[in-house]
């Protein structure tokens, strides 16, 4: 077991991830990918490295990773009190949203999060 405050003082090669009081390696699959969301979005600032509060949204791009590992992520964003979670899947073309553990797939013409909108169509032609 390791405190945060050791953690956050302390520098890792190649770099570590803090879960449950315990440094483990990161999962970087084919890209660099980890426990950490692919893109994070806050309504402000959070003046802080590592996130303690929910950000607003959490965006996963699908890749090689086990479903196992994906709904651990998700469920620790549940956990942590993430209002809005995003799961885009590139290679089928679809987009799911999660809140708590329910999967809802999206059939509207674009993904939405609050004031948040952003069409598919650029979603999946930037990918």
């Amino acid at each position: 077991m390791v405190s945060l405050e050791h953690y956050l003082d302390t520098s890792y090669s190649p770099d570590r991830e803090f879960v449950d009081g315990v440094v483990v390696e990161r999962d970087v699959g084919e890209r660099p990918h980890s426990r950490v969301p692919d893109l994070c979005v806050t309504l402000s600032d959070p003046r802080e490295d590592v996130l303690t509060r929910p950000p607003f949204l959490c965006v996963e791009i699908l890749q090689r990773e086990s479903a196992t590992d994906l709904f651990e992520k998700l469920g620790e964003y549940g956990a942590m009190g993430v209002p809005h979670v995003w799961v885009i899947d590139p290679r089928t073309r679809h987009a799911f949203t999660y809140v708590g553990s329910e999967r809802q797939r999206i059939t509207a013409p674009s993904l939405s999060a609050g004031d948040i909108s952003i069409p598919l169509e650029e979603v999946f032609f930037h990918l």
